[in-house]
C-alpha cells in the first residue's frame, strides 16, 4: 500500500474532536455542580443516579473532547471562537 493512502486510512480512524475549550469548560463545570449537588445531599435517590450518569458523560466528552451526539447534526465548537484550538 503506498504510504500516502496508509496515513489518509490511519487519520480516517481517528475519532475528530467537536468541542472547543468552552465547551468542554461548561461540560466539565456542569459535571462539577452535579457532584457538589450529590455530596451536599441536594439530590438523592433516582434523581441522583440519573444525574450522576449524565455527569459521567459530561466528563468523559471534555475530557475526549468528542461528542458523538454532534456528530449527526454536523455540529463542532472547535475554532468556534477566537481562543479555541483550531482542528488539523
Amino acid at each position: 500500500m503506498p504510504e500516502g493512502k496508509a496515513i489518509l486510512r490511519e487519520r480516517s480512524n481517528e475519532i475528530r474532536k467537536n468541542l472547543g475549550r468552552t465547551d468542554r469548560l461548561a461540560r466539565a463545570s456542569a459535571a462539577a455542580l452535579i457532584v457538589i449537588l450529590y455530596l451536599t445531599g441536594v439530590v438523592r435517590g433516582t434523581l441522583a443516579l440519573v444525574l450522576g450518569i449524565v455527569a459521567l458523560v459530561l466528563i468523559f466528552t471534555s475530557l475526549t473532547g468528542f461528542c458523538s451526539l454532534y456528530v449527526p447534526f454536523g455540529i463542532s465548537t472547535v475554532g468556534s471562537c477566537g481562543t479555541d484550538e483550531k482542528e488539523d
